[in-house]
């Protein structure tokens, strides 16, 4: 069997093994903009499922193209949740940053970074460009170290650098 993190993107047969809301086409999803949806309710709140993908409203030139509670950032509406697109903090969700003026991260595990400080607490910006806590399945720094519990860093031909 395949170890997973079971955050966004990895495989699943079923939304139990996921730390995210949905399993869909075998893959973990939190239902967020641009994530894989068969129908509406595979999305977040107020996202709709347009082409295979939840969506705010699609291509946008000001927040009033995009659905409610949706703004505009870099031509495509957003929510400013974790993935969503942005070039200022101010963009992103209380507690979220915006993340080398491209995307909004909690910091959490398993989320987007470019440098441990986008992490939360004892986190780090592992070699995948998400944070790492260091335990089993989590991303290992780009020097081999950063993994905890007895686990140590290995290469993964699929994952890349992660701890096992």
């Amino acid at each position: 069997a395949m170890c997973n993190d079971g955050n966004v993107g990895a495989s699943c047969k079923t939304a139990s093994q996921c730390h995210v809301p949905f399993c869909r086409n075998a893959i973990c999803t939190d239902g967020g903009i641009g994530r894989f949806c068969e129908v509406d309710s595979d999305c977040l709140a107020k996202l709709h499922c347009d082409g295979g993908a939840c969506d705010a409203g699609g291509a946008c030139r000001v927040d009033a193209d995009c659905f409610a509670g949706f703004f505009c950032a870099d031509s495509v509406c957003n929510d400013g949740g974790e993935g969503a697109m942005c070039e200022s903090t101010s963009q992103c969700l209380d507690g979220f940053s915006c993340i080398s003026n491209s995307t909004c991260s909690l910091g959490r595990p398993g989320d987007i970074c470019s440098v441990d400080g986008d992490c939360q607490g004892q986190a780090f910006c592992g070699a995948q460009v998400h944070c790492s806590d260091g335990t089993a399945g989590g991303a290992c720094r780009r020097d081999g170290s950063g993994c905890v519990g007895g686990t140590q860093c290995s290469n993964d031909p699929v994952y890349g650098l992660i701890c096992r």
